[in-house]
């Protein structure tokens, strides 16, 4: 490829990345001036005569008589041409006829600026009035950046892996979500983590029984003779004590985040990744935008897994498989803005600029970092 210092950003990232490494095949044992070589019309003929060769001996094999195959083959007809119909032959009364009609096209009125303008209002002025206005308006706070090929490096080179261990403990922290003001999710009557651990080991200690009870699993008779229950090591059950408080906030803050957007489906608060509904590019999920804050609606383009490599994936069956989640945001997810970026295509309505349509193009390579088109974001 040359020297590193005529490459451009995306060349420089896609020689430098380890998880693409394996995407590129060798071609130095390909003769291209033999390629490049036309053959004869002797060789030609040489050539069909050993496939037809090796051909029959594989169809010998299979109990086929290829030569009494070939003596039965019939060509298939050609298709035949389209016919073309002439046009026929223009007449007065046609002709004048055509020119009446755009005459009175022509009459018509030219729709103007302020006409366009009422037709406009009026469509805002009804939607305002149908629609009912959320609480957490998606709002961008910063405009779009333009694109930056430094910005773009350093996305590529986030693949290693390495740097993707280190970036999945830092982006993929519970306080950064919560730290952001826009944040759907409302911590102010939280119980510290101390007063919870503490309820759900209260909860968990096992309990000395009277001498006089045998029943339970598990026991052990002291030297007082009286029984205690014992269930596992006490390293084991403070591990499985801080999972289960850990997962039961996480399925409280995820309620109460979705708890406004229940008009998308009623389950929405308890959808999951499972092996009988794996994730797969172009599913759409909901994700918390990392930069303007607010829930958001996006399509997942491609994803890639916890291993050495780094690898492809095509789908993924549990949510602690992928290390990078490439998802590309469409648009905010209140009703108001839901269904407006649904009918923008029908009404011909301006809207913000945070109600754009889906772009055409999946940019993925190269990485272009857009706030409200591609967000590297893990959820």
């Amino acid at each position: 490829m040359g020297s590193i210092d005529g490459l451009t950003a995306e060349q420089k990232a896609n020689l430098s990345s380890m998880g693409y490494a394996h995407t590129y095949m060798d071609m130095d044992g390909l003769n291209l001036t033999l390629l490049m070589a036309w053959p004869s019309d002797a060789e030609m003929r040489l050539d069909s005569q050993n496939a037809l060769t090796e051909a029959t001996e594989l169809l010998r094999l299979l109990g086929i008589d290829g030569h009494a195959m070939l003596a039965k083959h019939v060509e298939p007809t050609p298709p035949k041409p389209p016919i073309v119909i002439s046009r026929p032959p223009q007449t007065l009364v046609a002709l004048s006829y055509l020119s009446t009609t755009r005459r009175f096209l022509a009459a018509l009125p030219d729709s103007t600026d302020a006409s366009l303008d009422i037709l406009r209002s009026d469509i805002q002025s009804h939607l305002a009035t149908t629609m009912t206005s959320a609480n957490n308006d998606f709002s961008e706070s910063e405009a779009i950046p333009s694109i930056n090929e430094a910005l773009v490096l350093v996305v590529k080179q986030g693949s290693r892996t390495a740097f993707a261990a280190r970036s999945i403990r830092r982006h993929g922290r519970l306080s950064t979500i919560l730290s952001n003001p826009k944040s759907p999710i409302n911590e102010d009557n939280k119980p510290s983590l101390r007063d919870r651990l503490k309820a759900k080991l209260d909860a968990l200690a096992p309990g000395f029984l009277p001498a006089n009870k045998t029943t339970g699993a598990g026991r052990q008779v002291r030297h007082t003779g009286m029984f205690h229950s014992q269930e596992g090591g006490a390293r084991a059950a403070n591990k499985e004590t801080v999972k289960k408080v850990a997962a039961s906030n996480f399925l409280r803050l995820r309620g109460q985040a979705l708890q406004g957007h229940m008009y998308l489906h009623e389950s929405v608060c308890n959808a999951n990744i499972t092996p009988y509904n794996p994730l797969k590019a172009g599913h759409f999920l909901i994700a918390f935008h990392p930069h303007c804050g607010g829930m958001v609606i996006g399509e997942v383009i491609t994803m890639y897994e916890k291993s050495t490599m780094h690898d492809w994936v095509s789908h993924i069956d549990n949510a602690g498989k992928p290390s990078y989640l490439y998802i590309m945001t469409y648009t905010g997810l209140t009703a108001k803005q839901f269904w407006l970026a649904l009918l923008h295509d029908m009404l011909h309505v301006e809207v913000p600029d945070h109600f754009a349509n889906p772009p055409n193009p999946h940019r993925l390579l190269p990485c272009i970092v857009y706030q409200q088109h591609l967000t590297q974001y893990l959820s």
